[in-house]
């Protein structure tokens, strides 16, 4: 880019960016804005590392506004697109890195902040056992060693007659009853049962000149039970003996001020004698 300009030593940044406007002649202050977004995308023709593509153009016409009546620190433009090529591909991943840290968002009195989640898991097993043995002896009988096991449904049914009659010379049968027959007072009562039963035995005998015999029985019971439990605690706050004011001074320490920064950093690439 060859730019034929009105220039103490080099050029001037503004001159630059007019020619690559497409403007003739220098513009005033209300047309810097509108210059500066045609002449950003052609100056900062390379590529460099951006911590968000959005900000990338906002980034370049705040760089050429601050440097916009500054000459350029070398002999010819491209030679100055060199090495601002260079500067920013070798600040910028730094940089980057502040903006980034600069969107997270700080409770600056808030000291404690922490969650705990969890469960409790229980578990009981309960069990119960009856055992019995018992022993008998006796004379004269043969050897044996049985194991029973029954199970079975008993049912029972019974039927009850209470009869009062005010004529005892009058009797009365049951079929009379049944047929509605005369007398005073008679109730019939029917019950009904049913059992279940469930058994099992084991035995041995031994027949010598005595008669031994043991027998046993034993039932086992057991319950087991999980049970689980959801947790969740939070805890925030200011905790410690430092005072609001003091905390909010050293948040504001840490305000930085990150485009300031890179502009500093590519103050090398234009002469410092300027008015």
């Amino acid at each position: 880019m060859v730019v034929k300009l009105m220039s103490d030593f080099t050029t001037q940044v503004r001159y630059i960016c007019e020619y690559a406007a497409g403007l003739t002649s220098s513009a005033g202050f209300s047309q810097i804005d509108g210059i500066l977004d045609i002449a950003a995308p052609i100056i900062f023709n390379f590529d460099y590392p951006i911590f968000d593509e959005s900000y990338r153009i906002p980034l370049e016409k705040k760089i050429l506004r601050h440097f916009y009546t500054r000459e350029i620190c070398e002999e010819t433009v491209g030679l100055w697109q060199l090495r601002l090529c260079d500067k920013m591909n070798v600040i910028m991943p730094y940089y980057n890195q502040l903006y980034e840290s600069a969107l997270i968002k700080i409770e600056p009195l808030l000291t404690t902040d922490y969650t705990r989640t969890g469960n409790n898991h229980a578990q009981t097993e309960s069990s119960n056992s009856e055992q019995s043995t018992m022993a008998t002896h006796d004379k004269n009988v043969v050897d044996t060693s049985n194991v029973a096991e029954s199970t079975g449904d008993n049912g029972t049914e019974s039927t009850n007659w209470r009869l009062f009659s005010n004529t005892p010379q009058g009797a009365i049968s049951r079929v009379d009853i049944a047929n509605n027959a005369y007398l005073t007072d008679a109730t019939k009562t029917s019950d009904e049962a049913t059992t279940t039963t469930s058994e099992h035995s084991s035995g041995t005998s031994n027949e010598t000149s005595d008669y031994n015999r043991n027998g046993s029985s034993q039932r086992n019971n057991t319950n087991t039970g999980n049970s689980t439990t959801d947790y969740y605690e939070r805890i925030a706050g200011k905790m410690g003996s430092r005072s609001q004011s003091a905390m909010l001074k050293e948040f504001r320490e840490t305000f930085l001020n990150i485009d300031s920064m890179i502009l500093d950093e590519l103050s090398t690439l234009f002469f410092h004698l300027y008015c």
